[in-house]
């Protein structure tokens, strides 16, 4: 005779807890009624409290159990997880700042809107801005006026989804220093992003030396 087999659908764990509840909730209840019918008369009010009172410390611990000490478990394993994250973070940041204070090539990062946000030591020598005077102005302040146009085309290409002709590559291009003066140089650029936007990179070499 063909042996039968019987499969059960899973139930979520959101469903597991709330039965667990209801049935712990049912049973204290239970035991309250009868502690509470094996007592002397009590007037509706001193019923209700003595109830209210009793199914709080009966339910108490079983909330505790299967509630509050899994849910405490999980909060500090993913506080435990955040830091280790955030550890993470600090480090590989501690070290972008360091190559990018002691390389030779300028590093200049835009957001979304074509703002500096980011600017070494190198851009500083090569475009003649200090930090401070350079940092939220428009990427195009460091381009002639006849490649502002294009940038900006290309930017919001790259930017929304578009084909990128540049990322990835080496491009060679011009830049416009403080000084109005001109330059040939060379442009390696790199799209990444974070839970505060996109941002591009850019790695420029004054190749007129």
């Amino acid at each position: 005779m063909e042996k039968i087999k019987l499969s059960f659908v899973p139930v979520d764990s959101g469903v597991r807890l709330f039965l667990a509840i209801s049935f712990s909730i049912f049973v204290a209840e239970t035991l309250i009624m009868l502690v509470i019918d094996a007592l002397p008369s009590f007037s509706a009010l001193g019923t209700a409290l003595l109830d209210s009172t009793l199914l709080l410390i009966l339910i108490y611990p079983i909330l505790y159990s299967i509630v509050f000490r899994p849910l405490t478990g999980i909060i500090t394993k993913r506080t435990l997880d955040l830091e280790v994250a955030n550890s993470s973070l600090r480090e590989s940041e501690a070290r972008y700042r360091a190559v990018a204070q002691s390389a030779n090539d300028a590093i200049v990062t835009t957001d979304t809107a074509g703002k500096i946000v980011g600017w070494n030591p190198s851009a500083e020598r090569m475009f003649g801005y200090a930090e401070t005077e350079i940092m939220g102005k428009s990427l195009t302040r460091l381009l002639p006026s006849r490649y502002q146009e294009r940038h900006r085309k290309d930017m919001n290409r790259m930017l929304t989804g578009g084909e990128p002709r540049v990322i990835g590559t080496t491009v060679e291009s011009k830049g416009l220093r403080k000084d109005r003066s001109e330059f040939p140089l060379e442009l390696s650029l790199a799209k990444w992003e974070t839970a505060e936007g996109q941002f591009v990179t850019g790695i420029i070499r004054d190749i007129s030396q």
